[in-house]
């Protein structure tokens, strides 16, 4: 009996979409990703800021966007809800995760102290349903699933911030905005 839950528990996770967000004693950030899963690793210290900071947030899933936009995802380092990146220019990585809550959409960015990590808000929305949102698309056929998605600034943004990496929240054909961190706040970059 216990052999054969295991065997549908293994089935049924091998079968899933979900994106798992699982803590590491490493101290390195890895986006792998498989087909339609994505498994997110964080050091300990920048899972427990997250943690603290809203216990209840989730990444969102591939299967959460349209065929559309995950067509713009062909490196598997970069996903639509999740990138890793440079936000101070200090030569230290951090991530960027696209996820909710119970209500609200959010979009964060964890970044490294020498010993500790911390979490600073880049933006959040409140959009029911976001899931079963209408993608707008260039043919004729409705997508469903979440409109928005996150990446490294790109263009004159990327060449402006020079070491740092910008953090570009993009409507699926529509606008764009694009944010740096300045003294742990979410500053958003215009070019001028």
């Amino acid at each position: 009996m216990i052999k054969l839950f295991f065997s549908v528990l293994i089935l049924l996770t091998s079968n899933s979409f979900a994106t798992t967000l699982k803590h590491t004693d490493a101290t390195a950030l890895n986006i792998i990703a498989k087909e339609k899963e994505v498994e997110i690793e964080i050091p300990k210290g920048a899972y427990t800021a997250l943690n603290k900071w809203n216990s209840q947030f989730t990444v969102f899933d591939r299967s959460d966007f349209s065929p559309s936009i995950l067509e713009l995802f062909d490196d598997s380092k970069t996903q639509p809800m999740a990138f890793i990146g440079d936000f101070e220019g200090n030569g230290k990585n951090g991530i960027v995760l696209f996820g909710q809550d119970t209500k609200t959409q959010y979009v964060v960015a964890l970044i490294p102290n020498d010993k500790t990590w911390r979490v600073v808000e880049i933006s959040s929305t409140k959009i029911a349903n976001i899931k079963k949102s209408e993608v707008p698309t260039l043919q004729e056929t409705k997508e469903i699933g979440i409109p928005y998605y996150v990446l490294p600034a790109e263009g004159e943004h990327a060449v402006k911030l020079k070491k740092k990496t910008g953090i570009q929240v993009e409507t699926f054909l529509g606008p764009a905005a694009v944010y740096e961190i300045k003294k742990d706040k979410p500053v958003q970059f215009i070019l001028e």
